[in-house]
């Protein structure tokens, strides 16, 4: 399991061109799609879901801020009208009600050495390293 990574303004990532597909560094310049709640009800080890007082989008990460017990999931399946049932990959701990939450951006905008930022970058999943966007193919 790899550290959670926390996508910020200023952070240097590597950005991947669909055109060349060479890893060229970037450094994010804006968030979109950011926000938080907290749990609505407490979850248990290897729970698959969580529910939590506001909604997230699918494909979105969220991260459990439990002091050293965070950890960081994406979402594959939303639900509810309120509070919302989030399906996640299983958890690692126990968290309590009321634990924050942290919506982690959609997407970002970033600059690619001295060109114009590129808007609506999207996270490319990669296993090996957690600092990776590139546009959807």
């Amino acid at each position: 399991m790899s550290r959670p990574f926390f996508p910020k303004v200023n952070r240097h990532v590597t950005y991947y061109a669909t055109t060349t597909r060479k890893p060229r560094p970037a450094t994010i310049t804006a968030l979109a799609g950011t926000g938080s709640t907290t749990m609505s009800s407490a979850s248990i080890v290897g729970a698959t879901t969580i529910s939590t007082v506001a909604t997230a989008s699918v494909n979105q990460r969220v991260t459990i801020l439990d002091g050293s017990n965070t950890e960081q999931r994406r979402v594959t399946g939303v639900s509810g009208a309120g509070p919302f049932t989030l399906t996640v990959g299983a958890l690692r701990y126990a968290h309590a009600s009321s634990t924050s939450v942290r919506l982690e951006a959609t997407s970002v905008t970033l600059r690619v050495g001295h060109t114009t930022p590129i808007a609506g970058v999207t996270w490319r999943i990669n296993h090996q390293d957690a600092s990776v966007w590139g546009p959807t193919a």
